[in-house]
């Protein structure tokens, strides 16, 4: 009489590998298409809102005349001026880049914040 014998099968690799985690996929690939559409809003803000009124700045800048010549030069002009100034002293804050220059009359000291829209010297 021959006995039979069951052997059981072994995984010799290791423990099965676990199930996908199928929420955890959707929740991953929903934050992606969030977030890309996020990208495509505001890349349309910037090409349709902010781009063109900086263009239209600088047209503006580009069309302004130069001021006349005059020996007294008034604090306030709606012209283009070339001047001189003279550097004194710089900040370096991340949040407040300035700088400090030294001019001719009526701009004696002119304090200059970069990234100020508003006028170099006034």
């Amino acid at each position: 009489m021959t006995a039979t014998r069951s052997r059981a099968v072994r995984n010799v690799d290791g423990p099965p590998p676990p199930r996908p985690r199928t929420g955890r996929n959707l929740l991953v690939g929903a934050l992606l298409i969030v977030l890309s559409l996020a990208c495509a809003l505001a890349s349309y803000v910037v090409l349709t809102g902010w781009l063109p009124s900086d263009r239209a700045l600088y047209r503006e800048y580009r069309a302004a005349g130069k001021c006349p010549a005059r020996q007294a030069v008034p604090k306030a002009e709606d012209c283009l001026r070339e001047m001189t100034f003279t550097v004194e002293d710089t900040s370096l804050n991340v949040k407040k880049l300035t700088a400090t220059l030294r001019g001719p009359e009526p701009f004696p000291r002119t304090l200059v914040r970069f990234g100020d829209a508003g006028l170099l010297a006034a």
